[in-house]
């Protein structure tokens, strides 16, 4: 038969057939391409989050430390009857916030003592140690042993030109989290001195 001008053949069967399937094909690799976005993108949220809450959202203890100990007005008697001493201390405490947010600690005292008894105390006022970094505060106090027991091995450690001393405090404070979410948190000091009596210096001093 002859065709008129203008006049177009039907598209076959199988072109129509395979259209439909390439059309087909391509939805399921569309939708795939989705499901794996979706995936991705529920992994990736989880480590942020994850990641999150590890380093941000963790809170860690302060830690509370003496720095440092200069010593003044060092007397010593290391006589068997009446051994004593006396001396002052001025000290520099740290409080180390490793937190994403201040700690705020309220008053607190810091008591040194030589074999368990208390020879001299000091107060630690209210502060605030900021976000990733170190509070500094300084002290004095007198430290002398009138309520150590003449009976005790006080005579032995002053003739070795030795002391050792106990530095303990607590602190309760609280913190911040992006002005939002506050937490208890306690930091502990326990810290050993030993003093050089001859060269009137401190020649250890650790912290717990």
């Amino acid at each position: 038969m002859e065709e008129k001008p203008g006049q177009t053949n039907p598209p076959l069967p199988s072109n129509i057939e395979s259209a439909a399937a390439q059309s087909s094909e391509l939805r399921r690799k569309n939708r795939l391409k989705l499901v794996v976005y979706i995936a991705l993108f529920i992994v990736f949220q989880t480590i942020v989050i994850t990641a999150f809450d590890l380093t941000v959202m963790r809170i860690r203890r302060p830690k509370y430390r003496i720095h440092s100990i200069n010593i003044e007005n060092l007397s010593v008697n290391n006589s068997t009857n009446s051994p004593s001493f006396s001396m002052k201390f001025n000290a520099l405490i740290t409080v180390k916030n490793r937190n994403f947010g201040p700690y705020k600690f309220e008053n607190s005292s810091l008591t040194f003592s030589y074999k368990g008894i208390p020879v001299g105390e000091a107060v630690i006022s209210r502060s605030t140690a900021k976000f990733f970094s170190t509070k500094k505060m300084k002290i004095s106090l007198n430290v002398d042993s009138e309520s150590v027991s003449r009976n005790s091995s006080l005579v032995t450690e002053i003739s070795s030109e030795r002391l050792e001393f106990n530095g303990v405090s607590n602190l309760r404070g609280q913190v911040e989290l992006m002005k939002v979410l506050k937490k208890n948190k306690a930091a502990k000091m326990n810290c050993s001195i030993t003093i050089d009596l001859a060269k009137k210096v401190v020649q250890e001093l650790r912290c717990d």
